[in-house]
């Protein structure tokens, strides 16, 4: 992480992730960071991830995806998301907002 962005233990993050994995991929450094220094964090998932179906289809060994196998998938890749920012030191500060399709009509 550049040193020019400073941050300190009195400074309160928001982060949106467009889906789970995002804030692990593009805002891990930043977001270890700001819990490290004791910041307030919060990390907001504008999906759940239920509308990934070919890592689904390819782990799960099938072609059919119906709702129930969609919602199973948003709350596993809710479940890594959340591990992941405990991993970082953020446990505890996710928020999830959408599934996929509904974020098109909000």
């Amino acid at each position: 992480m550049p040193n020019s962005l400073r941050l300190h233990a009195s400074d309160r993050l928001l982060y949106f992730a467009p889906h789970p994995d995002d804030e692990t991929l593009a805002g891990g450094g930043l977001i270890q960071k700001a819990a490290a220094l004791g910041a307030q964090l919060c990390v907001v998932f504008l999906t759940n991830g239920d509308r990934n179906p070919w890592p689904q289809r390819v782990m799960e060994r099938t072609i059919f995806l119906d709702s129930k196998a969609r919602r199973r998938w948003g709350l596993r890749r809710q479940g890594e998301a959340r591990a992941a920012l405990d991993m970082l030191g953020a446990g505890g500060s996710a928020e999830s907002a959408f599934h996929r399709a509904g974020l098109t009509r909000a």
